[in-house]
């Protein structure tokens, strides 16, 4: 018989047997009993259905093979939420939680098409069918005590549907499901290989000790952690979170079974001990409930989790066997997810150096190069107890207070030295903050720089060890009390401002501003005002705020002996009317006080590029911004130099040391008036004519009455002599600064005014001849 012919046959039979199975049963005497009637739609073996969630227990009876009993917990202060299914027979252990619900689950929702009365007509009896005895019996139980029992039988003949009935036998369910893979499982199978059970935000101390080793942690209230061994110090919540993690879910790699040897397990000599102890809060049920609603009572429930880990387990040290206290069984599980359950002290200690908040801190006290100062936040503000220094810079003071909250240690040296070895017996500066909420101030030694310059030592005024901190870092802390002063200068209304004097290096300039009238220049008398500059030049004085406080007057090096600028001005300023001792305080009616005028006073200096000032009779000198400066010092007379246009000029002369040329304007365009015929660049001449009607100055040395030896411009100059179409003349002289300024010098002679000129435009006027012929 072909392979064909054979596969053909066993069809035939399979479909045979099919319909013989659902085909009617053949008529039977009047004693036999019929069977039920069958309906073609699936049914549920359970009507109605018990409910999941109300199953407290789970018994599954296989013979000549250990019973499984399995326990469900639930949280009291959520009824209805499960906890967890346990293993209470044969061994008492967390289950797997999925099988358990999956095998519950099955046989809740079985399904059948057919069901009849065992050994009726030609129908299976409880023998035939597997059910005497069961494959297996499950017992499922209620929370109020109601059992639901299903027997499980063998196959139905060449099909996977399996014979089940329910507790009183009177009825064999074929249920649509091969439930025999199931129920045939080993205990391993449901039991489950994680060890603990516990949530790790419940835990409130853990101990962890391995050899000589052993670190204590103690959390305290929600978040914080201390670690009381091998040293006292706060812990890193994160890592300590993450331990806990891996302790909690630690699962065993297998099962040791009970005959191996307890002496091999390396328990008496552990390589490791990790012990939990977990708090957690649950609501008080009263036993009868009352009339009146009453707030709820709880009550704290404290459970202990611990794990012995012992000898390795096998010649490849990659298992090591492990028992949870109390129990009567062992596990094994891997050496590299034991490794995560040994602490780092570097990493478990908290690298935060201060745990504070800037914004908690109500008192700074700072001790640097010989100064000492103390702020106090008063009203919401930073205020100085220290006579002498003054307002406070309040972003200054928080700029430190920030960097001691951000304060991180790379290292720890719990055995330190002799202070001396790390700068700490004269420290560099020391901080004393005051917290809001604390009694004791903490205290911050800032020592020296650690030989590579890249770290510094730092110590906290109760504690021992030292602490290695960037070097950036600690050079955040190193502010001189001077430098918390406040960088404010002057802080005056600008329309109070009422005259500006700025004697500079050359001129001497006064603004005058009567009334609300804008500014004019007193001082050179009827010179015009460079009306931008002079507004910014108010602008910035009366709010003037420094970059940073640089030192004392009296420790020199900043310029201010020999000042580049001395500016001084008056404002107006309404005193607050005195409250009369016996009538209180003034009237609103009362008419105000006539204003008086403040005088005040700024000297700048230079050093380098740097720019320095100092109020008038104060200590304290101040570094301004370049750009500060430049608007102060800014020209403050008008700079156009000449009052006509280009189309105003009608010859220009220059006079150089060996060379004259003179240009005219004539009909056809500007000539060369020694040969009239000589063709010129007219472009080139245009050009000079505009630049000389434009002409500006970048800073006048004087308005009027300039001499022009006294200026070095008596000779080796070019001499410029410009004609216009009305008859006037103007002679200008040109020539080198005789100074460090770049720039050259110029003399406009009739009115004796001299100023200097930027070097391209000196460049532009003294050209000979050659410069205004056409190109080749």
């Amino acid at each position: 018989m072909n392979v064909k012919t054979t596969l053909a046959l066993v069809i035939v039979l399979v479909v045979i047997g099919i319909l013989w199975f659902f085909a009617p049963a053949r008529e039977a005497g009047p004693e036999a009993e019929s069977t039920e009637p069958v309906s073609n739609a699936p049914r549920f073996v359970f009507d109605p259905q018990p409910e999941l969630d109300a199953l407290t227990r789970i018994e599954v009876q296989r013979p000549e093979r250990p019973t499984l009993v399995f326990a469900a917990t639930k949280d009291t202060d959520a009824p209805a939420a499960r906890v967890a299914w346990r293993l209470v027979e044969p061994v008492d252990a967390p289950a797997e939680v999925p099988q358990v619900t999956a095998l519950a689950r099955t046989l809740l929702n079985l399904q059948y098409l057919v069901e009849f009365t065992p050994g009726s007509g030609d129908q299976p009896t409880l023998a035939e069918a597997g059910l005497d005895p069961p494959t297996a019996t499950v017992i499922m139980v209620e929370e109020d005590g109601q059992e639901h029992v299903v027997q499980i039988g063998g196959q139905v003949v060449m099909s996977t549907d399996t014979y089940v009935c329910l507790g009183d036998q009177d009825k064999i369910y074929v249920a649509s499901r091969d439930l025999l893979p199931q129920v045939r499982k080993d205990l391993s199978d449901y039991r489950s290989k994680r060890l603990f059970d516990f949530k790790p935000e419940d835990v409130a101390q853990a101990v962890i000790t391995q050899g000589d080793s052993r670190y204590d942690l103690t959390r305290q209230g929600d978040q914080d952690w201390v670690l009381n061994e091998p040293v006292r110090a706060h812990a890193a919540a994160d890592q300590v979170k993450i331990l806990l993690r891996n302790f909690s879910s630690l699962r065993a790699t297998d099962f040791v079974p009970a005959d191996v040897s307890g002496s091999a397990l390396g328990f008496d000599n552990p390589y490791l001990t990790f012990e939990v102890t977990t708090e957690q809060r649950h609501r008080i049920i009263p036993d009868e409930p009352t009339s009146q609603p009453a707030e709820p009572e709880y009550e704290t429930i404290t459970d202990t989790y611990q794990i012995v880990v012992g000898a390795p387990a096998g010649l490849d040290g990659k298992q090591r066997y492990a028992r949870r206290a109390g129990a009567d069984w062992a596990v094994t599980v891997g050496s590299a997810t034991l490794e995560n359950l040994l602490p780092d002290l570097d990493k478990l200690r908290d690298p935060r150096v201060l745990r504070i908040k800037a914004s908690d801190v109500t008192a700074l006290e700072i001790a640097s190069a010989d100064q000492t100062a103390r702020l106090e936040q008063i009203d919401g503000r930073w205020q100085s107890t220290t006579a002498d220094l003054g307002n406070v810079e309040s972003s200054a003071v928080i700029d430190v207070l920030n960097a001691l909250e951000a304060l991180q240690a790379v290292s720890f040296i719990d055995a330190p030295g002799a202070p001396s070895e790390y700068g700490l017996a004269a420290p560099r500066a020391t901080l004393s903050v005051q917290v809001r909420g604390s009694v004791e101030p903490i205290v911050v030694h800032v020592g020296s720089a650690t030989g590579s310059g890249q770290y510094a030592y730092l110590r906290l005024d109760d504690q021992e060890p030292v602490i290695v901190v960037g070097a950036s870092q600690a050079d955040r802390l190193l502010v001189t009390p001077i430098e918390l002063r406040s960088r404010v200068i002057f802080s005056v209304p600008p329309a109070d401002l009422r005259n500006v004097v700025v004697q500079s290096e050359y001129l001497r300039y006064e603004l005058g501003r009567p009334g609300d009238a804008g500014w004019k220049l007193v001082i050179p008398v009827n010179a015009p005002l460079a009306v931008d500059n002079a507004n910014a030049l108010v602008a910035n004085l009366a709010r003037l705020r420094a970059r940073s406080i640089a030192g004392r007057f009296d420790e020199g090096g900043f310029g201010l002996d020999a000042p580049a600028l001395v500016v001084s001005f008056d404002y107006e300023f309404v005193p607050p009317p005195e409250p009369d001792a016996d009538e209180g305080p003034p009237s609103p009616e009362e008419e105000p006080a006539e204003p008086i005028l403040v005088g005040q006073t700024l000297t700048i200096g230079r050093v380098d590029d740097r720019v320095y000032a100092r109020r008038a009779e104060e200590p304290y000198v101040f570094e301004l911004d370049q750009s500060v400066y430049r608007t102060l010092s800014a020209e403050l007379i008008d700079p156009a130099v000449f009052d006509f246009g280009a189309g105003d000029v009608v010859a220009v002369t220059m006079q150089f040391t060996d060379e004259e040329l003179e240009l005219r304007r004539g009909d056809d365009g500007w000539e060369y008036v020694p040969e009239p015929f000589l063709a010129l660049d007219q472009k080139q001449v245009e050009d000079l004519v505009q630049s000389l009607a434009g002409l500006t100055a970048e800073r006048y040395r004087s308005y009027r009455g300039a001499d022009a030896g006294e200026l070095g411009l008596s000779r080796d100059v070019t001499v410029i002599t410009i004609e216009l179409t009305d008859g006037r003349t103007y002679a200008l002289r040109v020539g080198s600064s005789g100074g460090v300024s770049e720039n050259c010098l110029a003399l406009l002679v009739a009115e004796g005014r001299a100023f200097e000129l930027a070097p391209q435009t000196c460049d532009k006027l003294v050209r000979g001849l050659g410069a205004y012929l056409p190109a080749e």
